[in-house]
């Protein structure tokens, strides 16, 4: 083992990258074991083959090789044997797409075809920082309530924004459990651009016709696609 593997990797995108199911302003859970945590948590999207792709598949190599300096680390990825926090926006395109044909929701995200995922969480006791662009400047969030205030304009699914994260390695926990990398949500900043991705179902109930995306969740359960064959 390293010296430094206590010493998190710190990931900052230099580009805006998508931000989708941000929740931000209180700690949920995101699938239905009754033995997960609620904790903060984001997806951030960025184009495959992109400079920004290539900088956190870095930075994640580079968190596995302080705890395994003598393990080949693309292809522990490519085989399944360690667990990363990137994903293939193709397959969670796909698993989106069977999970909405097997219970007649519409809740695709059609949008992350051609895209890598970038999963992060945080646990309650830790909020990311988050702040976001106004008339120029940049507006800090001071506590979680003006962070959910501020949600609808400024931390919806599709924005542009620019984040921070720590990655960690971590050693297998339990006899089935794998090894891998975590991302730890640290900070992020909306940019106020970009289309808001998911459809907001009408008050009114006026247009029942319409079968659109209704509820700003993973379709995914935050589950990980396969992190790709790039390693």
């Amino acid at each position: 083992m390293a010296n430094e593997a206590q010493e998190r990797t710190q990931f900052d995108s230099m580009e805006p990258w998508t931000g989708t199911f941000l929740n931000l302003d209180k700690p949920r859970t995101i699938t239905k074991s009754d033995r997960e945590v609620p904790k903060f948590s984001a997806n951030f999207e960025t184009d495959k083959g992109s400079q920004e792709e290539q900088r956190v598949r870095a930075a994640i190599v580079a968190e596995a090789r302080k705890l395994w300096p003598n393990l080949d680390i693309g292809a522990a990825i490519r085989e399944g044997r360690l667990n990363v926090p990137l994903s293939d926006g193709d397959k969670l395109a796909d698993k989106a797409k069977a999970k909405s044909d097997a219970s007649g929701k519409s809740r695709v995200r059609e949008w992350s075809r051609g895209k890598v995922v970038l999963i992060a969480r945080s646990k309650d006791e830790f909020p990311p920082a988050c702040t976001f662009r106004e008339n120029g400047k940049t507006v800090e969030c001071e506590t979680l309530d003006a962070v959910a205030r501020a949600k609808s304009k400024y931390f919806y699914t599709g924005v542009n924004c620019l984040f921070g994260v720590r990655f960690q390695a971590y050693e297998a926990v339990g006899a089935d459990g794998k090894p891998g990398v975590t991302a730890y949500l640290e900070a992020v900043e909306s940019l106020g651009t970009g289309e808001k991705l998911i459809a907001q179902k009408d008050r009114t109930e006026r247009f029942r016709g319409y079968v659109g995306l209704e509820k700003d969740e993973d379709p995914t359960g935050g589950d990980h696609a396969d992190a790709g064959s790039d390693w």
